[in-house]
């Protein structure tokens, strides 16, 4: 990636108070199976990752966003659990609305009808908790935690040695359809 490149995607971005109760649910998983805990601030659920593009894309991205019509809905976050092949840690609602799926669905499309090309990964409805887990973990229940949405970003992540920074580089507001 070149210094005229920018590593994004759409994402969720929790309000600072849904962030710290799964925050919480990270630091207690990486003590009990190893890995390194996503800090509160950098907690987000993924609509669709786009990859590096060249800064002057970055206006593309924005006009096919602005295509994108979503009401709000609401994220109960209560299932804990992690995938055994990358060590990823999650949490994630056990039931996802319809909404967030044709929320990620709609901006796949924009992307493809403005000739953008993304990761084509099926969504899946989690928030990644910790990295490099060392023990395997069982699925488990957890207290709920709501996580009312009412926009979505475009971020930009600066790759760290202590992990992943992120920049919002624009916002849209859930408002319905037109």
């Amino acid at each position: 990636m070149s210094g005229r490149d920018a590593r994004v995607f759409f994402a969720l971005w929790p309000d600072a108070a849904a962030a710290a109760r799964m925050a919480e649910h990270g630091v207690a998983l990486a003590r009990l199976a190893g890995g390194r805990a996503t800090k509160a601030a950098a907690l987000h659920m993924t609509l669709v990752f786009v990859g590096a593009v060249r800064m002057d894309a970055l206006a593309g991205l924005g006009a096919a966003a602005d295509t994108v019509r979503s009401a709000p809905f609401a994220l109960t976050f209560d299932r804990l659990g992690a995938w055994r092949g990358n060590g990823v840690g999650w949490l994630a609602p056990s039931n996802v609305p319809d909404a967030a799926l044709q929320l990620s669905r709609g901006l796949r499309t924009a992307l493809r009808d403005h000739g953008i090309g993304f990761d084509a990964k099926e969504f899946k409805a989690h928030v990644t908790l910790v990295r490099k887990l060392l023990q395997p973990v069982t699925l488990t229940a957890v207290d709920p935690i709501d996580w009312p949405v009412h926009e979505f970003v475009l971020m930009r992540s600066h790759l760290r040695a202590d992990g992943a920074g992120y920049e919002c580089l624009r916002r849209w507001q859930l408002a319905g359809c037109r």
